[in-house]
């Protein structure tokens, strides 16, 4: 079967890679696509069972956020502080982030998941124990999955991101404890002038069964997004409360 596929392709073996070569090309392939979106508007909706919650997220370069679940709350993030909007108790919430680069980017990574499907947002790669291999893929025709191991027996955690290449677009993720759970993209939308591709569907899966279908109805990419939008001012009759997120025992919305 190997001969075949090579001789299909006219090309002989590829020689193995260095050790930490790929990640490293996968590293800053990664970077340079994220340097390509410098801000995009997603409009969409999330199924999960008969429930469906429609939303609006805004991105703007570097670091700028604003999530709206249509009819609940909102959170924006401008570079220094969160806010969280809570119409329901008319309150704004303002958290200043105190917290170190890399746990500043996990927690708000927590707190815009919602609103950003995989392949939009740069994914947060481990520094230690991840290994990478490229091998062929429907959807690539070629991908680049990167895995990471950890734990044994009831303990043993193992995850998977296997993007396409080497434009780097998302294809899935996977994460398998005590279940297998994957994000799969199931639709996407290229952009030549890109040279990239973003999911518009993607569905989540526990044990082989969907669980969750996100589908956005609205992507527009590097569009204007004034700064000033991700700073939020109280409604008029809205209370103010203000907290810090910090490293020990951080504030969560």
């Amino acid at each position: 079967m190997l001969l075949l596929l090579a001789a299909a392709s006219g090309a002989c073996k590829r020689p193995e890679e260095p050790k930490g070569s790929l990640l490293s090309q996968v590293e800053a392939g990664l970077s340079a696509r994220d340097a390509k979106l410098t801000s995009y508007h997603l409009v969409g909706s999330t199924r999960e069972g008969a429930q469906e919650q429609a939303f609006e997220f805004f991105y703007r370069a570097p670091n700028r956020m604003r999530g709206v679940l249509l009819g609940a709350r909102a959170f924006s993030y401008d570079g220094k502080s969160l806010f969280e909007l809570v119409p329901g108790e008319k309150k704004l919430v303002v958290y200043e982030n105190k917290l170190p680069p890399q746990k500043s980017a996990q927690y708000l990574t927590a707190v815009f998941t919602p609103f950003a499907p995989e392949g939009f947002r740069a994914p947060l790669l481990a520094t230690k124990g991840m290994s990478a291999e490229r091998l062929p893929d429907a959807r690539g025709p070629e991908a680049v999955r990167m895995r990471q191991e950890s734990g044994s027996g009831e303990d043993h955690l193992a995850s998977a991101l296997t993007l396409r290449w080497p434009a780097l677009d998302f294809l899935s993720r996977t994460l398998t404890m005590s279940k297998a759970v994957e994000i799969r993209m199931d639709q996407e939308r290229c952009e030549e002038a890109l040279k990239l591709c973003v999911p518009t569907q993607v569905t989540s899966l526990t044990d082989g069964q969907p669980t969750a279908v996100t589908t956005l109805s609205k992507v527009e990419l590097n569009v204007p997004l004034p700064a000033d939008d991700f700073t939020l001012a109280p409604p008029e009759g809205y209370a103010v409360e203000h907290h810090e997120l910090v490293e020990s025992g951080s504030v969560a919305p």
